[in-house]
């Protein structure tokens, strides 16, 4: 008579459980421009908390949003900063909308984050994310990021 034949042995894998949808080879460029600009509002908060903060500099008025019109900032001169923080959708819109328009590549995403830190910190605190500035620092790092990426 013939031996018993063993039980098929399954052959298992530590990371049987883990389902990736995107890795970097292949990213998911809407989920990442949401982690971007979750980022840049949690900075916004930050510095809306941040009592020093205040009108930029004369030579730093360059980043301020001229598509604000006088009365609106009018209107909310007494509201606090924290209350004009943009919201996440608003920021997510505006990133999409220029990301897309503009055909950049995927890496500009990650790229953008590094230059918005960049301008933030080469101006040693005088520089704050605010409601009245966010759009021209954000597109100029993404002009910034697109233009290092395609030369």
């Amino acid at each position: 008579a013939e031996p018993p034949a063993a039980p098929a042995l399954r052959r298992r894998n530590s990371t049987g459980t883990i389902h990736l949808a995107t890795t970097l080879s292949k990213q998911d460029n809407r989920a990442t421009i949401k982690c971007i600009c979750a980022v840049l509002r949690a900075r916004m908060i930050e510095h809306a908390k941040d009592p020093r903060v205040c009108d930029a500099p004369p030579e730093l008025a360059v980043f301020r949003d001229q598509s604000i019109s006088p009365e609106w900032t009018a209107a909310t001169a007494a509201m606090p900063l924290l209350a004009r923080v943009p919201s996440f959708r608003t920021i997510c819109d505006f990133f999409s909308d220029v990301y897309t328009n503009s055909q950049m590549e995927g890496e500009c995403i990650i790229m953008t984050l590094v230059y918005v830190e960049r301008v933030l910190m080469a101006t040693k605190g005088r520089l704050f994310l605010r409601f009245d500035n966010w759009r021209p620092i954000l597109f100029s790092a993404m002009i910034m990021a697109s233009k290092v990426w395609d030369d």
